[in-house]
């Protein structure tokens, strides 16, 4: 709309009537001088003049004739190549409308490793004129939010997962809001459905996201992420372990136990490292259902789908690359609004031979908890040297 920063009407009518969002205007962040009406509410927001929106024209009802627009056509980048937009010294690849194989919504970690593909890796932002060139960019998009390189995967605070310092920040209202670990991948807001355009998030870095890759103009060749081999550690006193992860039995009793919430937060209290347990595969799975064996509880494992529901992810941010479910699982648990919120794995017996099921995060079980071996490597490949520890419930 064709107001300037003191509120006045680019064609110089009188600005005799408003019509603001509730908490309009705001002036984020100092940037803020242009307004836009949003469609749904017909409310008005104060907004970055950079951002790239639809507009509204207005002429006399007596006019005849429109003057001619002419739009620039895009042409194709020299120096990045097709479908990059360049910015100073970088290339900037945004996977908005992809045609197949070229960028759907991924993960965090599959989208990294297309970017590195690529010649380059996820977004970093260094300075606030790239945030205000991402800004007008992503704008233009039809996703609610896109996923950037800084994680916090290494447990050791945010950072961009191309080595730069994370010197730039711009947290979302309420932002970050992971309470058990569960987020450790950052995604930026594009302004649809009512967000701040430029401002991040936290999420899980199993949610499918389209992504903006970043590369140099001179130096960036395609690439691969490698593994990095781990290091083996050694298990605690009184620890078993299978592969690169350890396993102990903690609180058998039936007054120690939890609900899944509460597990969660029990295993977080415990220090940066721990969380609800993941499976990674059938010699996991088989481990711990040896160490079961006699056990006739229930145990939480870190499996949910509180963010989006039927797209379940685990708590230590890994990828979902095994599951163990029990015939006809996952289904809806039927208590009203709640359908498939909490995952817990089965107590052992001959006949479920600890099958994995949906259940009420509400009810009381035992948990299944991981801490650090003494040594741990984290690639950020979606894989984790841990320990678990097995830790049992009230009701």
């Amino acid at each position: 709309m064709g107001l300037a920063s003191q509120y006045t009407w680019s064609d110089g009518t009188s600005f005799n009537y408003s019509n603001w969002e509730v908490g309009q205007p705001d002036n984020h962040n100092g940037r803020e001088n242009c307004v836009a009406m949003y469609p749904h509410t017909g409310k008005w927001r104060d907004d970055n003049c950079a951002g790239a929106r639809s507009w509204i024209c207005m002429a006399p009802i007596a006019a005849t004739t429109l003057p001619s627009v002419t739009t620039p056509s895009a042409t194709e980048n020299t120096e990045c190549g097709v479908k990059w937009k360049s910015h100073g010294e970088y290339c900037y690849f945004l996977s908005d409308r992809p045609r197949p194989g070229e960028g759907a919504p991924m993960s965090w970690y599959r989208a990294r490793q297309h970017c590195v593909h690529m010649g380059g890796d996820l977004l970093s932002i260094n300075t606030r004129e790239e945030a205000d060139f991402i800004t007008t960019h992503i704008s233009q998009t039809i996703h609610l939010k896109m996923w950037l390189g800084a994680n916090d995967l290494d447990l050791q605070g945010y950072r961009w997962s191309d080595g730069t310092p994370m010197l730039y920040t711009n947290w979302a209202k309420g932002q970050p809001s992971s309470q058990y670990g569960e987020q450790r991948c950052l995604s930026v807001n594009t302004g649809k459905e009512n967000t701040q355009p430029g401002t991040l998030n936290d999420d899980p870095c199993t949610e499918l996201l389209p992504f903006i890759c970043k590369k140099p103009k001179t130096g960036g060749t395609p690439g691969t992420i490698t593994t990095t081999p781990t290091i083996r550690g050694f298990c605690p006193r009184g620890f078993g372990g299978i592969g690169n992860r350890c396993f102990a039995f903690f609180g058998d009793g039936e007054r120690d136990r939890k609900n899944w919430t509460d597990a969660a937060a029990a295993c977080a209290a415990l220090g940066p490292a721990y969380s609800l347990a993941s499976i990674t595969n059938s010699l996991e799975q088989a481990y711990i259902t040896s160490r079961l064996q006699y056990k006739e509880t229930t145990f939480w494992i870190g499996l949910n789908d509180f963010d989006n529901e039927y797209f379940f992810h685990w708590v230590t941010n890994e990828e979902v690359a095994y599951e163990n479910w029990d015939r006809f699982e996952p289904a809806a648990y039927q208590n009203g609004i709640l359908a498939l919120k909490k995952i817990c794995l089965r107590s052992i017996s001959a006949r479920d031979d600890n099958k994995w099921v949906c259940q009420y995060h509400d009810n009381s079980e035992g948990f299944l908890s991981p801490t650090l071996n003494s040594v741990r490597t984290v690639d950020q490949s979606g894989s984790h040297s841990i320990t678990y520890l097995f830790m049992g419930q009230k009701n």
